[in-house]
């Protein structure tokens, strides 16, 4: 029982420090809001950090286990099914995609300072289309 709580408590602070190294990276990116916006950019920076994070551990996870594993209901009942961590993960990249597109809704970026994800997704569109 010690030793479970123990390992809660490391498992926690490990947590804890992953979360604070995001919202370090994301801060910096956010310096330039000011006023009340700050306040829904805070939120944002702090939801953002969880799901990074936890998605971090969720993706180690599957890798060590796999995303599938064995069940047992009883009764007869046993065979594979998906992990429950996929489920989780699944959902947790739904919120973070919408956190992460309503986050940049409030960082202004020149167009010339456009990275090259943005211009290579702009490039590709074009080709696309014509």
């Amino acid at each position: 029982m010690a030793e479970d709580m123990m390992m809660n408590t490391e498992q926690e602070a490990r947590r804890r420090k992953e979360i604070k190294k995001y919202k370090k990276k994301l801060i910096g990116m956010t310096k330039s809001i000011d006023g009340d916006i700050k306040i829904v950019v805070s939120i944002l920076v702090e939801r953002i950090a969880y799901l990074s994070a936890y998605m971090d551990e969720i993706q180690e996870n599957t890798i060590k286990s796999g995303v599938v594993v064995r069940y047992n209901n009883g009764g007869g009942q046993s065979g594979y099914r998906i992990s429950p961590e996929v489920h989780v993960y699944t959902a947790y990249a739904k919120q973070l995609t919408a956190s992460i597109k309503q986050l940049q809704g409030f960082l202004t970026h020149p167009k010339e300072e456009a990275d090259a994800l943005q211009e290579f997704a702009e490039r590709f569109t074009v080709k696309n289309h014509m």
